[in-house]
């Protein structure tokens, strides 16, 4: 069984832990079980450890019993994407939350809105 140890401090156990992490007792430290994405554990990795991108459309889409008849080189639909980017989201973030944003500008365009949103940094820089 492959196991990806993580730098996970007391204090913030339980998020990695609602994520599916578990602890390793002879080694002492979280760590991620075959099987699951390492992506939302990204910020208690070592920076050595990548990332690897999954190839299987179906675990992104988050449904294994998608029938995909396309070749991967063709992609998948953005409803397909959305909904795995969704799903990752809720598993992440298993409470609602804030997001603090700027709201830079609004366009409107044959009734949608558009905003362009962005964030200050520490020296209230506008970042990207």
């Amino acid at each position: 069984m492959t196991k990806t140890y993580l730098k996970v401090s007391f204090q913030e156990k339980e998020r990695p832990k609602a994520l599916g992490a578990l602890w390793d007792p002879i080694q002492k430290k979280w760590y991620v079980p075959a099987g699951l994405e390492l992506a939302a554990f990204q910020q208690w990795l070592d920076p050595g450890v990548g990332i690897p991108v999954s190839t299987d459309l179906a675990t992104l889409a988050g449904n294994s019993s998608i029938a995909l008849s396309a070749s991967p080189a063709k992609g998948i639909s953005l409803s397909e994407l959305l909904g795995g980017i969704s799903k990752t989201i809720s598993r992440t973030y298993r409470q609602a939350i804030w997001i603090i944003l700027e709201v830079v500008q609004v366009k409107v365009h044959s009734g949608h809105v558009y905003p362009e949103v962005s964030e200050r940094d520490a020296t209230g820089r506008l970042t990207a």
